[in-house]
């Protein structure tokens, strides 16, 4: 009997060195699993950022020297996405944009503002901006 109690005292030392791993190992997991829906959750809701037309409301500058932005109309399914360096051209009362590059939304860190393997696209799309008359 002397020589099994310090067996089942290394074998209790296993489990319970076993049993702290199983705990780290989980709490491990359940952080990467928080911070995975985190970062998801931002993805979602930046999936698809539109461009907005905004509108210069001039009916004060004679009287108190100031303007402002209007925004002209909600965000539909035809507006363009977000873009950078695209061409914007004056047509026949209208904006025309061509092409321009969009950054992937899921490739921006949230946490620390900077981009991880930015992956960028290149578009040729044509939008044909136009307000209406009794705005303009």
């Amino acid at each position: 009997s002397v020589t099994t109690n310090p067996a089942v005292r290394q074998r209790e030392k296993q489990l319970e060195a076993l049993r702290r791993m199983e705990e780290k190992i989980s709490r491990n997991k359940n952080n990467q699993q928080v911070k995975k829906e985190q970062s998801l959750s931002y993805i979602k809701k930046s999936v698809t950022p539109k461009m907005v037309m905004f509108v210069m409301d001039i009916s004060n500058i004679l009287t108190d020297y100031t303007v402002s932005w209007l925004p002209f109309k909600s965000i539909n399914d035809g507006s363009p996405d977000d873009k950078m360096l695209y061409t914007l051209v004056v047509g026949n009362g209208e904006l025309i944009m061509f092409g321009g590059i969009q950054r992937d939304a899921s490739s921006v860190n949230q946490e620390s503002n900077h981009s991880l393997n930015t992956t960028t696209t290149v578009s040729n799309s044509l939008h044909f901006i136009s307000a209406p008359f009794d705005i303009i």
